[in-house]
């Protein structure tokens, strides 16, 4: 199951800024400076780490948003300087505004929270419990704050797994082109479906038996499987 997080807390000497957003995926390691900033990265399996490259700080949304464009990004570690007397050092002030900027930023928009009832106008359901009950079964962590949330993708793509598990057994050759019908033109969310696919021994064999449950599905399918 894909777990999606977005928080700005501090442990130890690191700003955690996002948790698990694939199952694996590489950790980016920014090493924030006021005029450049160092990045470093670990293989997806998050086992070697190495230097990336250095970007003029200015740059720095840009170069994260072409990057986690094109690969798997699990975690943003943000380093936190301290002076030798462990007080923190002169950058923080120039941190803190950072992270805000890339919470607001198209990079981390993918991980967008809706409220309950929002996930259950995707799913189909009205009644809370229902919801709740369903978003459990499907392994979607409820996060809090202030208010009960989830994740908009995560809940899109377990709504959509069943469709799609069903398409790439239906056509082994064509689901990929397919897998963009289904997808609606998202292409962040098709991307993230051909991640996961490629990785089979991720997924369960479908088990829902596809039923169209108004006129829009019924034209979805045909859509589909024509």
């Amino acid at each position: 199951m894909i777990i999606f997080s977005l928080i700005i807390t501090i442990k130890s000497i690191n700003y955690i800024f996002a948790e698990i957003v694939y199952r694996l995926g590489r950790i980016l390691a920014i090493d924030f400076g006021k005029k450049r900033t160092g990045i470093a990265v670990t293989d997806e399996l998050q086992i070697i780490a190495s230097g990336l490259t250095t970007v003029n700080t200015e740059e720095l949304i840009l170069f994260l948003k072409d990057y986690t464009s094109k690969e798997k990004v699990a975690l943003f570690l943000v380093g936190k300087p301290k002076q030798m007397n462990n007080t923190d050092s002169e950058s923080e002030i120039l941190i803190l505004p950072f992270l805000q900027k890339l919470k607001n930023s198209k990079v981390m928009k993918q991980f967008s929270g809706i409220s309950i009832m929002e996930a259950g106008a995707i799913i189909n359901r009205k009644d809370r419990e229902a919801i709740v009950s369903w978003l459990i079964d499907n392994s979607i962590r409820i996060h809090n704050d202030r208010q009960p949330f989830v994740y908009k993708i995560e809940v899109e793509m377990q709504a959509l797994k069943p469709l799609i598990l069903d398409c790439k057994r239906c056509y082994p050759n064509l689901w990929k082109e397919k897998l963009k019908i289904i997808c609606d033109g998202n292409k962040q969310l098709c991307d993230l479906f051909l991640i996961e696919l490629d990785n089979d021994h991720s997924l369960s064999s479908p088990t829902t038996r596809i039923k169209p449950k108004n006129k829009e599905d019924v034209e979805l399918l045909n859509r589909i499987y024509r």
